[in-house]
């Protein structure tokens, strides 16, 4: 299972992550090996206020017995107020 949440500010005292109090869009990627060259997916999920924006994913192909491999880069998010990404 995959589980992840958006949150602009962690510690927001909104309990929100800082996140604007409307849905966004996800896209997800894992991948088997560390030079991500065996990828499990992609998706699309929703990221909803009411789960303070998190997602459960069960990945099909991708179970307990899998080596995880740390991804070292960062998340891309669209720019505030251009509107994409959001639902």
């Amino acid at each position: 299972m995959l589980w992840t949440r958006l949150a602009q500010n962690p510690l927001a005292d909104n309990g929100h992550g800082g996140m604007p109090d409307r849905p966004f869009l996800m896209e997800w990627e894992i991948a088997t090996d560390k030079r991500f060259c065996h990828t499990v997916g992609p998706g699309i999920e929703v990221a909803r206020p009411k789960s303070a924006h998190s997602v459960h994913v069960e990945v099909e192909g991708y179970g307990r017995e899998t080596t995880h491999h740390p991804v070292d880069r960062p998340a891309k998010a669209a720019p505030r107020g251009s509107g994409q990404h959001s639902v």
